[in-house]
């Protein structure tokens, strides 16, 4: 059966932008690589760009995963 060896982004809706973002940049290891002009954040990790990417919504749910 095969598995999942590593996960290439993920995708998350938020209710509050900046308290996740200053969470992912003072508590795990993450750097924000580009704020988009919609409310979104990307945050990359070991350089590579886009690895987790935050969007305002108004409610907190996971949108996508991929690998």
């Amino acid at each position: 059966m095969a598995s999942v060896k590593a996960l290439g982004y993920i995708g998350c809706n938020v209710s509050g932008l900046e308290a996740w973002s200053e969470l992912l940049m003072t508590v795990f290891p993450l750097d924000r690589y580009e704020d988009c002009g919609n409310h979104t954040r990307h945050f990359s990790i070991d350089g590579q760009q886009r690895k987790l990417t935050l969007r305002q919504t108004g409610a907190d749910a996971l949108a996508y995963i991929g690998w």
